[in-house]
């Protein structure tokens, strides 16, 4: 057998390869799992604690022997403790600190008062059996079934420590009086290289636990994340590649495109008809974002998808997870609100706030290009004699029936609105002066001057007055020019109605 200095010297090189070992363990995996602090704590006691014991011969004799041993074996306490913390089961220290404190006391007893090193050696075999037997049965028994499988073959280790220091502890004091000051060797080496062998394979149980206890927590979050996938109320389906090619869907997939599994793995996404929404989705604002395409369905149909994506990893390789919903409808709803937001709902024409937009990008045209712009005021003249003696129903035909004629002798680029009542409002683009722009008001007159029918024979004459007012002669913005063509408007109905005439600035 092995001398005892070589023993030691081989538990030490065992302690250091354990303590560079639970450190990555711990530098790894601490925030993940408690109780892997301790671990590496228990590995730097033992390493500190043989260290002692083998400089004994350069230490005063209590340091290296009472002290390494103390130390040492307080890395059995803390490895206990790591376990109660990584199996979520705590305990009650007060026993184990008192265990210590006697421990203690022995060690300094049998090295300072009477230097006898069998009675430290009993010491250390019941310190170390007694603390190993709370951690095997912590490991086996009080843990938790779930977590048992991860902790039998530490348990198993500690057991067997607590085995091989109960063993000791019997031949040691079944020696008989006349025996001899110090223990039998060959059953010391045996101890001592049983407890090398169990130290690695702790360290190797250890390895081993954290590894199926990590290996079981990623299945989980697969089949967790797979459950998700699967059950979500949307589309969901991840893409790989620069071109994009489609590997996994979810039921929600053939709901909102019309497509089956079969008919959609493997395929790229511009096979697929959906490039628009990775286009919508790059030209998005920002990351993560969400942006909504226009799309065809499986049968044809026209689909408004709201699309986003975020980046995975799956099996190593980079893919993007991606998320459609079917917003068809709200889409419609919010385009019917944006429409009735701008529009006059009983002409159809731009309201006030429309017109007001469509002038501001005008403006800002004709002063890049240095051009005119018009807006013509006009109001129905007699208007109210038709509301008042035929209906309003008869009123809101001849609405109707003004706007439209309106918008007949205007140009495509031009714009017209209804600002409330039978009051209208033009806008003339591109305009080389007031000749034009009175061409289009003679126009406007000449129509809204023909006979409205409004059915059952009836008829109604109205007509119209306007005013014009020039961009940038007359003013720079949409309240001054309304200010002047309204003013002109209104001299044109104290001069009698249905005939225009220039205002002096």
């Amino acid at each position: 057998m092995l001398d005892f200095t070589t023993l030691l010297t081989l538990n030490l090189i065992v302690n250091v390869i354990s303590l560079l070992t639970t450190a990555l363990l711990w530098a790894r995996y601490g925030r993940k799992f408690d109780g892997l602090g301790l671990w590496f704590a228990q590995a730097a006691t033992q390493v500190a604690g043989v260290g002692l014991i083998l400089a004994r011969g350069g230490l005063p004799h209590v340091a290296a022997v009472a002290g390494g041993n103390v130390v040492l074996m307080s890395s059995s306490w803390l490895l206990l403790e790591g376990m109660r913390r990584y199996t979520g089961k705590r305990g009650s220290h007060w026993v184990n600190l008192a265990a210590y404190a006697l421990f203690a006391w022995a060690m300094a007893h049998y090295t300072v008062v009477h230097d006898d090193i069998v009675a430290r050696t009993v010491a250390v075999s019941c310190i170390l059996a007694f603390v190993n037997a709370q951690t095997a049965w912590l490991l086996l028994a009080r843990a938790g079934p779930r977590v048992r499988r991860y902790t039998f073959l530490p348990g198993l280790v500690a057991a067997g420590y607590a085995v091989v220091s109960a063993a000791r502890l019997v031949i040691l004091t079944a020696r008989p009086p006349d025996a001899g000051p110090h223990p039998p060797a060959l059953a010391d080496s045996v101890a001592v290289t049983g407890y090398i062998a169990l130290h690695i394979c702790m360290l190797v149980a250890l390895a081993l636990s954290l590894t199926r206890r990590l290996m079981d927590e990623v299945s989980a979050q697969e089949e967790k994340f797979a459950k998700a996938f699967h059950s979500a109320p949307y589309a969901l389906f991840i893409a790989h590649g620069r071109e994009a090619t489609v590997l996994e869907v979810n039921d929600g997939f053939e709901a909102v495109f019309g497509r089956s599994r079969g008919q959609t793995l493997g395929r790229t996404l511009e096979d697929l008809g959906l490039a628009p929404a990775a286009k919508a989705l790059a030209d998005a604002p920002g990351e993560g974002g969400r942006a909504e395409a226009r799309l065809a369905r499986g049968d044809g149909s026209e689909l408004v998808g709201q699309f986003s994506a975020v980046p995975l990893v799956l099996d190593g390789e980079e893919c993007m997870l991606w998320s459609a919903a079917d917003v068809t409808g709200e889409s419609m709803l919010r385009e019917r609100l944006q429409e009735l937001a701008a529009t006059d709902s009983l002409t159809g024409l731009a309201n006030r706030r429309a017109f007001a937009e469509r002038f501001a990008i005008a403006r800002e045209d004709a002063l890049r290009r240095s051009e005119r712009l018009a807006v013509l005021s006009m109001d129905l003249d007699r208007f109210k004699e038709v509301n008042d003696v035929q209906g309003h129903a008869a009123g809101d035909a001849v609405l109707v029936e003004a706007a439209r004629r309106i918008g007949a002798c205007l140009r495509r680029n031009d714009a017209v609105a209804r600002f409330g009542g039978d009051e209208f409002v033009a806008l003339l683009v591109n305009v080389r002066g007031e000749n034009d722009a009175r061409l289009v008001e003679s126009k406007i007159v000449r129509a809204l001057c023909e006979p409205y029918r409004l059915g059952g024979g009836r008829e109604a004459l109205l007509g119209v007055s306007v005013g014009v007012a020039l961009f940038p002669e007359h003013g720079q913005t949409l309240d001054a020019l309304l200010h002047r063509s309204d003013r002109e408007l209104y001299r044109v109905k104290r001069a009698g109605r249905e005939t225009c005439r220039d205002e002096d600035p």
